[in-house]
């Protein structure tokens, strides 16, 4: 009787602790739908997509992003509201900056007309779950397509 109960005693044991474990962070899936607008709010725009890979919802609480536009820094955001995520979910972070692309480029209405523009992104969101935080990093380069 007594092998049984301590039988029982350790895997209820690790279940208790299995189901405790600390989250998965989010997943960092792609950059896309790069949109350089010609009117004066936000004329540089791009979505950044995340997935929660766990079955509850997170909480991003803090972030920080820096942006370059042909190895140029755009800028940076930082984020300090609360974005809710649900579960096994996608969700899309829009980023959006308003440059100088005269100061930025000799030509600039030129090169902001190559269909391919090369994009750095680098930074990271820190999410939280029952009072602790996680940290997902985030490092993309690569040439985007320009939505027309």
């Amino acid at each position: 009787m007594k092998k049984l109960f301590l039988l029982a005693s350790i895997i209820s044991f690790t279940l208790a602790f299995a189901s405790c474990s600390a989250p998965k962070g989010l997943k960092y899936q792609s950059v896309e739908n790069l949109r350089i607008l010609k009117d004066r709010n936000n004329p540089f725009l791009v979505d950044v997509k995340f997935y929660n890979p766990n079955k509850f919802p997170l909480e991003i609480r803090y972030g920080y992003l820096e942006t370059f536009l042909e190895d140029l820094p755009l800028g940076e955001i930082k984020i300090d509201t609360v974005i809710k995520v649900h579960g096994h979910s996608t969700f899309v972070m829009p980023l959006g900056y308003n440059p100088n692309y005269r100061k930025m480029f000799p030509n600039y209405s030129k090169d902001l007309a190559q269909p391919l523009m090369n994009v750095k992104i680098n930074g990271s969101i820190s999410i939280e779950r029952k009072g602790k935080f996680y940290n997902t990093l985030i490092h993309f380069q690569g040439d985007i397509p320009q939505q027309q």
